[in-house]
């Protein structure tokens, strides 16, 4: 049996996208079993272009936002070399952000 990843009460899933900085994972809280998306931002790559301000008002924008068509931010989780964005979203939700669209 494959060996599961967890960050904090979150077990990450399958990848659904990619970018220049990171990628977005399908999680599920194993405390709830509600399912979540997680953006995990390598931050080495983050400071390396010098994009450290931008994460950190995308992170401060989605705290602050609420509305039922955009993701709503759960927490933020730091380590290291990572930041992981935990969002509220549902099934069909997930989808679509991985496939079509990037936050």
């Amino acid at each position: 049996m494959p060996k599961t990843k967890r960050v904090g009460k979150y077990e990450l899933k399958e990848t659904l996208g990619k970018g220049n900085f990171s990628k977005v994972k399908r999680s599920v809280n194993v405390e709830t079993g509600e399912i979540h998306a997680i953006k995990i931002v390598n931050i080495s790559s983050v400071e390396k272009e010098g994009l450290e301000k931008q994460v950190k008002r995308e992170i401060s924008v989605l705290k602050s936002i609420k509305h039922p068509n955009v993701v709503q931010m759960i927490e933020v989780l730091k380590s290291p070399n990572h930041v992981r964005k935990i969002v509220l979203t549902n099934t069909q939700d997930l989808y679509c952000y991985g496939t079509h669209y990037w936050w």
